[in-house]
């Protein structure tokens, strides 16, 4: 009787919070979430609470208040998920070197180990990291760096002179069908090719850094913004 009881209050729950659903009978998951949580509860009120008679309505009043409790604190965790993800990401960026933190319209970025910001990025579909630069006017790719992109400069192509720890090397001009740090996409982004062994690692120079809203350094963080 009690199991049957337990089936029938999960079953009237089930179709209230069907029936007033925003979108009908469909689910999303956050009307998953209090589907289940009120399956919980009334299988529990029905199965346990009735089991044994009235002569344990203490005891199951106890059991009830324990898994309420339990319910609610589950639910708040769940409400809270996204809050304690960031909070997470932002200890981790205060304690780990280089840790990246992406929120909608900014990109955190703590110093490395080196002492330089290293920044993730993708140019046409290839997974690439650059040194952030202030000094450098240009994107520069490494040789490698822009063979993985797709992009092989010819012998001749190489023209323009940049100055690196070596000296002044000829770098070829190229534009770059889309760049991608965090989530920021640029289309069409002036760059510069090294020739081979010219430079270690690629920059992140003024033709990305002046196209986002803004950029910071604050203590050892890096702050780009922009949409």
């Amino acid at each position: 009787m009690t199991r049957w009881l337990g089936f029938l209050i999960v079953a009237v729950l089930a179709v209230v919070l069907l029936a007033t659903q925003p979108q009908g009978f469909a689910l999303d998951t956050d009307g998953t979430m209090r589907l289940l949580y009120l399956s919980l509860l009334g299988g529990f009120i029905g199965i346990g609470f009735f089991t044994g008679g009235w002569r344990n309505a203490g005891t199951n009043l106890r059991a009830l208040l324990f898994w309420l409790t339990a319910i609610v604190v589950i639910a708040a965790l769940y409400g809270l998920r996204h809050d304690l993800s960031a909070a997470g990401s932002r200890v981790l960026a205060a304690i780990v070197p280089g840790y990246t933190v992406a929120t909608p319209g900014e990109l955190v970025i703590s110093r490395g180990r080196g002492g330089m910001f290293v920044v993730d990025g993708d140019i046409n579909g290839a997974r690439l990291s650059f040194l952030f630069d202030t000094g450098a006017s240009n994107v520069v790719l490494t040789a490698a760096d822009a063979a993985r992109a797709g992009i092989i400069p010819g012998p001749n192509d190489y023209s323009v002179p940049t100055s690196t720890a070596n000296g002044i090397a000829m770098a070829a001009p190229v534009t770059l069908a889309t760049l991608s740090v965090g989530g920021f996409t640029r289309t069409k982004v002036p760059a510069l090719v090294a020739r081979e062994g010219a430079l270690r690692t690629s920059l992140l120079g003024h033709t990305f850094l002046n196209r986002l809203d803004s950029y910071e350094v604050r203590g050892d963080k890096l702050i780009l913004r922009g949409n």
